[in-house]
């Protein structure tokens, strides 16, 4: 995760990729956050599953992208349909 600074911390950016898995994994290491945007990489041949901790089941094809509001990037997981494809995410900072 990479952490884009702005004028205040509304505007800080955290930026980065989660190499998914069939297995549900939390979508970054703990981060405090108003919203997330996760995108399914447009190089991806496979959907992706998210949702929280217990249940994921909002699916998301290639190129696709949804924006969830949180306070926390952990509290956000994402798992494979198949295969070990990416996604890619940017939170806004709390």
């Amino acid at each position: 995760m990479v952490p884009v600074s702005g004028q205040n911390d509304r505007q800080n950016l955290y930026v980065g990729t989660k190499a998914t898995s069939t297995t549900p994994a939390s979508l970054a290491s703990a981060q405090a956050v108003f919203e997330v945007l996760i995108q399914n990489d447009p190089d991806n041949t496979t959907d992706v599953l998210v949702g929280n901790s217990t249940s994921q089941v909002i699916q998301i094809a290639p190129a696709q992208s949804l924006t969830i509001p949180t306070n926390n990037l952990a509290t956000v997981y994402v798992k494979a349909i198949s295969g070990t494809p990416t996604v890619n995410y940017l939170g806004r900072g709390q």
